[in-house]
């Protein structure tokens, strides 16, 4: 964690050092580590009782500060962009097995539709007519005697 010193507190907060070392002694400001005569104070807890003030000059420093190239943020972010475009290409080739395999699951579909078809047509043919049966003659009552 980066902490701040006295000095660097009060660069950033444009107060003096002894402001911020009167707010640690009333316990308005903690402190994250002493050692010895130095303190260590966390950012955000300096700027949580000191807002953040922009010089004339601070602003000035931090606009050629934008202007000048951050080398070690340039290779991060070029970093951070190749990782990004690499799984950008492997969603676009998955994308695309997943369209070839759609196209392949509708061609098996439609073949087996029409196998389906072909069988059903089968079953419902219709049936030929056999011949009627001949009428049985009925017997009389008598010609069981």
């Amino acid at each position: 964690m980066i902490y701040l010193s006295l000095n660097d507190a009060a660069k950033e907060t444009g107060k003096s050092k002894a402001t911020i070392h009167k707010a640690i002694k009333e316990g308005r400001l903690s402190v994250a580590d002493r050692e010895g005569n130095s303190f260590k104070l966390d950012p955000a807890e300096v700027f949580r009782v000191f807002p953040k003030t922009f010089t004339k000059q601070k602003d000035e420093q931090s606009r050629t500060d934008k202007n000048e190239p951050n080398t070690l943020e340039n290779a991060l972010m070029a970093q951070k962009i190749a990782f990004l475009e690499a799984q950008i290409e492997e969603m676009k080739r998955q994308t695309s097995d997943l369209k070839e395999q759609r196209e392949e699951a509708r061609l098996r579909e439609e073949k087996l539709l029409e196998v389906v078809q072909r069988q059903t047509h089968l079953l419902a043919a219709p049936k030929t007519e056999t011949a009627p049966e001949p009428e049985k003659k009925q017997r009389r009552w008598w010609s069981f005697l």
